[in-house]
């Protein structure tokens, strides 16, 4: 307990939010001094307390409380990448899906959670039952929301290098089956051993390579898979990440800028392709 608490010190808040859900950090937590994360969310129907990764159920017009604690963290960071104190939290008014990730280190230990927030009632894009789907169907909008300000990457870490809004604006369903991204920085390539992409409904989410001796570039592109339907007058927000080697070195100040230079459909798509992704410097 002590480990937890000495870090929160500075951040009376979540300390009175904390004591007043009743939560009590477990005596492996305590014991320990190895790097871990904790997330608490709070709607009118009750708390939940994780670590790694959660789908809670929020609803419209609702207060949400998200809390966060970094155990023995030196550091931590938002999923823009934006530094945030090791003890934090923020309250949300709920008006859609959305996910929040938080990223913390300790020299080159790195540890992730994610609450996925999705608002019910709202239909999940679908990652299964595509058979059904036309495959030629659908009116598709491209664009980037510019929400990424990059940094400084460390080996090992996976860094968000684009969000994409794709919007269906037929009447029909529209299937997807992946994205191209090419490297347009100075970095090599080998240095990203894996993607992985989440919707921000929490219904489409895919992951390729992630293993040390995984490729995953052809020259300086990549291909990543996501089968998703994206339903009539609907869009959805994908964030695609890159998963960085934790073996790679030599690369120090060299950059990872990652550009979306197409999407796989069979529906008509409508873009300024490329369409530019942040730029992450190496730091290793």
């Amino acid at each position: 307990m002590t480990t937890i608490f000495s870090r929160a010190r500075g951040a009376t808040l979540i300390l009175f939010f904390i004591a007043s859900i009743g939560f009590i950090p477990s005596a492996a937590h305590a014991a320990e001094d190895d790097l871990g994360c904790l997330l608490i969310t709070s709607t009118p129907r009750g708390y939940e307390v994780f670590d790694g990764e959660k789908d809670i159920e929020i609803r419209s017009g609702e207060r949400v409380i998200l809390a966060w604690i970094g155990i023995n963290a030196a550091s931590g960071e938002d999923r823009a990448g934006t530094p945030i104190s090791t003890v934090g939290l923020k309250v949300l008014r709920a008006e859609g899906s959305g996910s929040y990730d938080f990223n913390f280190k300790n020299g080159s230990e790195e540890v992730t959670c994610t609450a996925n927030l999705n608002l019910a009632g709202q239909e999940p894009t679908s990652t299964t039952n595509t058979s059904s789907v036309d495959s030629d169907a659908g009116v598709l909008s491209l664009s980037s929301i510019p929400l990424l300000s990059g940094g400084t990457a460390a080996r090992g870490a996976s860094v968000p290098v684009a969000y994409i809004k794709v919007e269906n604006t037929s009447n029909e369903a529209a299937k997807i089956n992946g994205f191209t991204l090419a490297q347009n920085g100075t970095a090599s390539t080998d240095v990203v051993i894996g993607f992985a992409t989440n919707d921000d409904k929490g219904g489409s989410r895919s992951t390729i390579g992630g293993g040390e001796n995984d490729s995953v570039f052809d020259g300086r592109e990549a291909f990543v898979p996501l089968s998703a339907v994206i339903n009539a007058k609907s869009f959805r927000i994908f964030t695609l990440k890159s998963i960085l080697s934790a073996n790679s070195s030599g690369e120090a100040g060299k950059t990872l800028k990652l550009d979306v230079n197409s999407v796989d459909s069979g529906a008509d798509v409508y873009g300024f392709f490329p369409i530019r992704g942040t730029t992450w410097t190496l730091g290793f």
